[in-house]
């Protein structure tokens, strides 16, 4: 996760893209992932999205499959000169947080509006 965070603006320019909100908007959290049976190391990638309609932002991140987040964050990675350190990473699955069969990080009233939730998963492949 440590290296992640070198490059938290190009997965907040991916998130924020899909979303079609402005970066700052954008909050992740990185959590390292070790998959032992794929013999891949792996990242888990917990977002949340500001936004004035966090229902609508949550149905415009919902449409998208894990292949569209992968695109985004080439793109990113492109836009910001770092697409080799992306090179050998990928979207592996794309879904959003619940606990107890509601969203993670419920929407909550703030000036910026409310937030919506997900998380990505990524794997580095070996």
């Amino acid at each position: 996760a440590d290296a992640a965070w070198d490059h938290v603006d190009v997965f907040k320019s991916a998130i924020a893209g899909l979303a079609d909100v402005d970066a700052a908007a954008v909050v992740v959290h990185f959590t390292d992932v070790d998959d032992r049976r794929r013999l891949a190391e792996g990242l888990q990638v917990a977002f949340a999205v500001a936004s004035e309609d966090a229902a609508a932002t949550a149905d415009v991140l919902g449409a998208h499959d894990a292949d569209d987040y992968d695109d985004a964050l080439d793109n990113a990675a492109a836009d910001n000169g770092v697409e080799d350190d992306f090179a050998d990473v990928d979207v592996v699955s794309v879904a959003e947080l619940e606990y107890d069969g509601k969203p993670a990080y419920p929407p909550t009233p703030a000036p910026t509006g409310s937030s919506s939730s997900s998380s990505s998963s990524k794997k580095k492949k070996k």
